[in-house]
């Protein structure tokens, strides 16, 4: 087998020794520039130890641009200000504009009034609302009646009104209350009457459990005068006061009311009339 070499420690040594040693010989002593003062200046150069680099360059258009612009100018530059249509003075790049701070301050078309307790609100009174509110009665509630009802039944509502018919007449009730029409007095009467060929009257303290058909029963009222006796007559088995026996002659004229006329006041009457 062939014998394979290699470099151990000592001989990595002694090699840097000799390739150290060679390229010491073949070293360039040539001298660089290491500062920019070690550079000839052309001219377009100048040396300030302020100076900052950036990446934008300044070009003579930027320089006259700048030059045009005022110390201190803003973006936006207003040319004009009108108040109301009317150009504004600009004096030093400022305009003094002046504002009513005062009602004194402006002109009065006639439509305004001065009133030292006028309190405003945020809601107009229309000419509309002046109206509605003169069709409003004074204390008026809100509440609004939304069904009327006669005897449990709704009334139909036309037109914001209700027509109600009240009965004018007792033949227009319900006749629960066991109440007779005149005509069924009458015949009830005629009946009670009929086959009476005379009437007779009875005075009694009480009335009687029943009565006799053609009697008039006369019970005491405790009263005075021709006004004493209550009068009852006994139809369909039951009573049924006819009246009483009092006369009311109070708006009646008296014979002792009835005086002649002197003949004193007969010639007065004359006189006048003459």
């Amino acid at each position: 087998m062939a014998v394979r070499k290699f470099l151990d420690e000592n001989g990595a040594v002694l090699l840097n020794e000799k390739l150290t040693a060679k390229f010491a010989t073949k070293a360039d002593t040539t001298d660089l520039p290491t500062a920019l003062t070690d550079l000839t200046n052309d001219g377009n150069f100048v040396q300030d130890a302020n100076y900052v680099h950036t990446d934008n360059n300044y070009t003579s258009t930027d320089k006259t641009k700048l030059n045009g612009i005022a110390t201190g100018a803003q973006v936006n530059k207003i040319e004009t200000i009108k108040v109301n249509g009317t150009a504004q003075t600009i004096t030093s790049k400022a305009v003094d504009i002046t504002v009513p701070t005062a009602l004194t301050d402006l002109a009065n078309d006639g439509d305004f009034v001065q009133d030292a307790n006028y309190v405003h609100t945020d809601s107009n009174f229309t000419s509309t609302e002046k109206t509605k509110l003169s069709g409003i009665e004074t204390g008026a509630q809100a509440n609004k009646i939304e069904s009327i009802k006669v005897n449990g039944t709704a009334q139909p509502i036309t037109s914001k009104g209700v027509n109600i018919t009240v009965p004018t007449n007792n033949n227009q009730l319900t006749n629960g209350a066991g109440y007779q029409t005149l005509s069924e007095v009458q015949t009830a009467i005629n009946n009670a009457l009929a086959g009476i060929t005379g009437i007779d009257f009875q005075v009694v303290q009480t009335l009687p459990a029943s009565g006799v058909k053609g009697t008039i029963y006369l019970v005491s009222n405790s009263g005075s005068g021709t006004n004493i006796y209550d009068e009852y007559v006994y139809v369909n088995n039951a009573w049924e006061k006819i009246g009483s026996t009092a006369v009311d002659l109070t708006n009646y004229m008296q014979f002792s009311d009835m005086v002649a006329l002197t003949n004193t006041e007969l010639n007065t009457i004359f006189t006048f009339a003459s």
